[in-house]
């Protein structure tokens, strides 16, 4: 279960392409204070305390996508703003999987020291195969639990139905919304949907992939009754997995995880090759996965800015000094080392420890 055996999609995945972007200037952008920007690169002044804020250079998106390449098309922007902006540090989330595309070793050229360290965990299900061979890639105890849920859900006459068209979207997000603010709210006191731009930013987002022939929105029903809506994203063979949220009918069938084993199953029918849950160490991804993508995030300081020097050398020795619990025994605790970039440390083939 390796990043190097995840079939990169042809093109940008969804998150990159110009339809994202210009969504997320119109909605999100004001959520940041952004100083300047450049294409898709914008620098946003982040408050670390009070009286004292940091300027950062990032990608557009940065919180609401899987991650950004730090490609041939964004090294170009860093360049074209790097030299005359005013900033402080630079951060990036990059996927192992995605290694071969990113331009890290121009920046070293340039005089930049690059440190990174693992981030988080993406996780695919490979479906190249059929769902069958999917199936037997999983532990028995899993591929047992897998078919006796969809077997027992046969008597409650499972459908998957889609929303589109422009009243699809509206009726599904109306629904979704309501879903999605009444659980988050009791669960935790608020939603981000709470937010007017952030339901703005992901209608748009919708009918900006429905143009494109990549929006798959769908209810999942158990005898006629919806148990969950999921948003998700198909573009060629891979399923980005975006959204869900269950309604409270069926609990006990944990209607989220079976939507998506029907879907899994009907993959020929979808044309599904492979799906993409995102990072996040959630355990039901963990244990339907058979594919894993480790995340690494990027950091590097603006050497005329001191401010920035000082900030990423106080993150590089805080995550290698970690404080710890004086309950803890037994043999140390292995800490996280930050990766120091050389020139050649990032070519195809290299190999992180």
């Amino acid at each position: 279960m390796t990043a190097e055996s995840i079939a990169l999609p042809d093109g940008l995945p969804p998150y990159q392409l110009q339809s994202f972007y210009d969504c997320w200037w119109q909605y999100l952008s004001p959520k940041f204070d952004i100083v300047e920007a450049k294409d898709n690169l914008a620098i946003h002044r982040r408050r670390v305390c009070k009286g004292f804020s940091l300027k950062v250079l990032r990608h557009a998106g940065w919180n609401n996508a899987w991650f950004q390449d730090f490609d041939r098309r964004c090294f170009e922007q860093f360049v074209a703003m790097q030299s005359h902006a005013q900033w402080d540090y630079f951060a990036l989330t990059w996927p192992k999987s995605r290694q071969s595309l990113q331009q890290f070793q121009p920046l070293t050229e340039m005089g930049f020291k690059i440190i990174q360290k693992p981030y988080s965990t993406a996780y695919w299900i490979d479906l190249h195969q059929g769902f069958d061979a999917y199936l037997s890639q999983l532990s028995a105890a899993k591929r047992k639990d897998i078919r006796r849920k969809l077997k027992k859900s046969e008597a409650l006459n499972p459908e998957l139905r889609r929303f589109s068209g422009a009243d699809g979207i509206q009726r599904f997000f109306s629904l979704f919304f309501k879903y999605h603010l009444d659980y988050w709210t009791q669960k935790v006191g608020h939603s981000y949907f709470s937010d007017p731009n952030e339901r703005n930013f992901i209608l748009a987002w919708a009918e900006a992939l429905e143009k494109e022939g990549a929006l798959l929105l769908e209810g999942f029903y158990l005898n006629g009754t919806l148990t969950n809506l999921t948003m998700n994203i198909l573009m060629g063979h891979t399923l980005y997995s975006v959204i869900t949220i269950n309604t409270g009918a069926y609990p006990e069938f944990a209607p989220g995880l079976l939507s998506l084993y029907h879907r899994m199953a009907r993959a020929e029918e979808y044309n599904i090759r492979q799906i993409n849950m995102g990072d996040g160490e959630h355990g039901y991804k963990a244990g339907i996965a058979n594919r894993t993508d480790p995340y690494y995030s990027l950091l590097f300081a603006n050497p005329r800015s001191i401010r920035g020097q000082a900030y990423v050398n106080y993150v590089k020795y805080k995550d290698a000094n970690p404080i710890q619990s004086r309950k803890v025994t037994g043999s140390a605790i292995k800490i996280p080392e930050f990766i120091s970039i050389t020139l050649p440390s990032l070519l195809p083939g290299m190999v992180f420890e």
